[in-house]
C-alpha cells in the first residue's frame, strides 16, 4: 500500500481514478491494483520516514520533534513519542539476536533509543556541541554510525564505541554507507572517503568491540554536491551528485 503524507483530517482511501488529478508527482506509479491512504494530518513538516526491515510498520519524524510509528497495512498511528523538541534528522533500527530498538537522532543534538515492540525509551544521550545523524550497519548486529564532521560507533546502550576524528574537520558527514561488514564509504560535499572496519569479540552474532581505521580519501572527485550512495553487486557502488553525474566505485580497490 501507498502513502500519501498531506493535510487532512481523517483517514482516507482513494481509489486510482480518484488520484488523477492530485497532485503526487510524475514519480508516483499508476497501479490499478493498490489504494493510496492519505494520513491524518501533521502538525509539522515531515522531516523522516523510515520503514522497519519487516515492512509491517513505519516511523515518521518531523520538524517538531515528535516521532510516530505506523502500521503500514492499515495505515493507522500505533504511537505518537513527544521527546525531542527539535526536528528529527535521522531514524534506523537497530536489531539484536532477539530484540529490535528504534534509533532517533535530532538537531536538539541528543540521541534516543526505544524499544520496537513497546517503544519505552531505552537510552538518551547528548552528543553536543555539534548535530548528529544517524546510519544503520546493516551487516553487523549490535551498533550504529553516528556522524558530523567526526564519526561515531555507538552501541544499543548508548555507549561510545569507537570514534574517529578525520583528517578534514570542516567537511560534514553527508552520506555513509557500510559494505560487506569490513568496510564503510561516506560521503561529504564532494569528497568519498573509505574505512576499515576491524570487529572484535563476537558472541551471537553480535559484536562488542569495534574499530575504525581511514583508508584512503578521493577529494573532489564529483564537481557538485554528492546526494547519493547505493550499492550494487560484486563490490559495486555508486555514487550521484546534483549536477547529474554518476560514478561506479570498486570497493575493494577503493577506485572509480
Amino acid at each position: 500500500m501507498s502513502f500519501l503524507f498531506g493535510k487532512s483530517k481523517n483517514n482516507e482511501k482513494l481509489t486510482n481514478n480518484d488520484c488523477k488529478d492530485a497532485e503526487i508527482g510524475s514519480f508516483q506509479p499508476e497501479n490499478p491494483f493498490s489504494n493510496i491512504t492519505i494520513l491524518p494530518a501533521f502538525k509539522s513538516t515531515v522531516t523522516q520516514i523510515y520503514v522497519f526491515k519487516s515492512k509491517k510498520k513505519f516511523a515518521v519524524g518531523d520538524e517538531n520533534g515528535t516521532l510516530s510509528v505506523w502500521d503500514s497495512k492499515l495505515g493507522t498511528k500505533i504511537i505518537e513519542i513527544k521527546f525531542h523538541n527539535q526536528a528529527i534528522n535521522s531514524i534506523t533500527e537497530l536489531n539484536l539476536v532477539e530484540k529490535n530498538f528504534l534509533v532517533a537522532s535530532s538537531n536538539d543534538k541528543s540521541m534516543t533509543i526505544w524499544d520496537a515492540c513497546s517503544f519505552k525509551l531505552i537510552a538518551k544521550t547528548n552528543v553536543g556541541p555539534k548535530i548528529y545523524k544517524i546510519f544503520e550497519a546493516n551487516q553487523i548486529n549490535g551498533f550504529f554510525f553516528a556522524a558530523s564532521s567526526d564519526i561515531k560507533i555507538f552501541d544499543h546502550s548508548l555507549n561510545v564505541l569507537d570514534q574517529f576524528p578525520r583528517e578534514n574537520r570542516d567537511e560534514t558527514i553527508r552520506l555513509m554507507m557500510p559494505i560487506d561488514g569490513t568496510k564503510i564509504v561516506l560521503a561529504t560535499n564532494t569528497d568519498i572517503e573509505f574505512y576499515a572496519l576491524f570487529c572484535f569479540d563476537k558472541i551471537d552474532l553480535i559484536v562488542r568491540k569495534i574499530r575504525i581505521k581511514q583508508l584512503k580519501i578521493h577529494k573532489n572527485c564529483h564537481s557538485d554536491t554528492i546526494s547519493c550512495l547505493d550499492f550494487l553487486k560484486d563490490n559495486l557502488f555508486a555514487s550521484g551528485s546534483s549536477n547529474g553525474a554518476i560514478y561506479i566505485w570498486q570497493a575493494d580497490a577503493m577506485q572509480k
